[in-house]
């Protein structure tokens, strides 16, 4: 269903149980993230932080950013889980995200991401900088950070 996180949907079918912690806060844009959002550095994006287990374990890290004027006053604020979903939700806004560019870089994690991956030492990570733009602009950024000792991607699009 539309209504479920596909990372969760995806655990189920292989029988596990996917679980996340959201948090939203409000800060100001750093230069990595006010670059992919074309916003000046400084301006106010709303951040929604996930913790992604499965089976209990620490899975991802998952952030997404918003440019606050989008995300101001809707249920993106609050960390609770979004019903039909953020794309679907955005779209009811008139945010209709048509490309989606992946940036994805491999590096050695931060001491927090580390301690809340329970990463062992010398183990990289694997960050996929996900920006998602309307026909006009960008509109969100989602960061996610796996660990390296466990983590494969699959790609699959049209030629």
């Amino acid at each position: 269903s539309k209504g479920v996180d596909a990372w969760v949907a995806d655990a189920a079918e292989q029988d596990r149980t996917a679980a996340q912690s959201i948090a939203v806060a409000i800060e100001e844009a750093g230069p990595e993230v006010a670059s992919r959002l074309e916003i000046p550095e400084g301006e106010p994006v709303v951040v929604r932080r996930r913790l992604r287990t499965i089976d209990g374990s620490p899975h991802n890290l998952n952030d997404t950013y918003y440019p606050r004027e989008i995300a101001e006053g809707t249920p993106i604020m609050y960390p609770a889980d979004i019903p039909q979903g953020v794309i679907a939700l955005m779209e009811d806004l008139g945010y209709n995200q048509v490309r989606f560019r992946d940036d994805l870089e491999t590096r050695m994690p931060t001491p927090d991401e580390a301690d809340q991956l329970l990463i062992p030492p010398g183990v990289p990570v694997l960050a996929q900088h996900r920006t998602g733009y309307t026909t006009t602009r960008p509109v969100k950024l989602t960061i996610t950070v796996w660990p390296g000792d466990r983590t494969s991607l699959v790609y699959e699009f049209d030629a």
